[in-house]
């Protein structure tokens, strides 16, 4: 009898114990707690070029951009540069995927951003006031070893917000 109740306390104290953690991680990395870094850019109007994926291939477009990045305050803070490689739309599907790859260079090193996206097909850059998230997997400097998340914004005015939560 003795054994059952110690094992059913060690039970519940295991699943109390998992609980606890998950709550602490998930808590952390939502949060703006001393564990997440967020930093957020103003990107210029674009410059792109674009060019069609070659024939015989996967049908679809490759282009290239790149566009001064400020602070909030206007202060001039580096480049961004990039790539995205559409996908013409599957029948049926309502958007075009886009495998997309930004560099920003800012003083302090770079941060590396990449993930898929879905975009009206007629396109080429984000619907404004639309938010599209994809994975920070790396940078340089001081930023040597990132990973979160960036959400991009196009706002009216063609430039974009960037929005870093990086996990510490």
């Amino acid at each position: 009898m003795k054994s059952r109740l110690l094992k059913a306390c060690i039970g519940v104290l295991a699943i109390i114990g998992a609980l606890a953690t998950i709550f602490a991680v998930v808590s952390a990395v939502n949060s703006d707690s001393d564990d997440v870094t967020r930093i957020t850019l103003i990107s210029g109007v674009p410059v792109n070029f674009t060019y069609d994926n070659p024939p015989g291939g996967v049908p679809g477009q490759t282009t290239y951009f790149v566009g001064k990045v400020t602070k909030p305050s206007g202060e001039a803070f580096g480049l961004v540069t990039g790539s995205f490689r559409s996908v013409a739309p599957v029948s049926g599907n309502l958007g075009e995927v886009r495998l997309r790859h930004l560099v920003f260079d800012l003083p302090d090193g770079q941060i590396i951003a990449t993930g898929n996206s879905v975009y009206s097909p007629s396109q080429v850059e984000i619907t404004k006031n639309t938010k599209i998230v994809i994975a920070v997997i790396g940078g340089t400097g001081k930023y040597i070893g990132a990973r979160g998340e960036l959400t991009t914004n196009r706002n009216d005015d063609g430039t974009y917000t960037s929005r870093f939560a990086l996990l510490k």
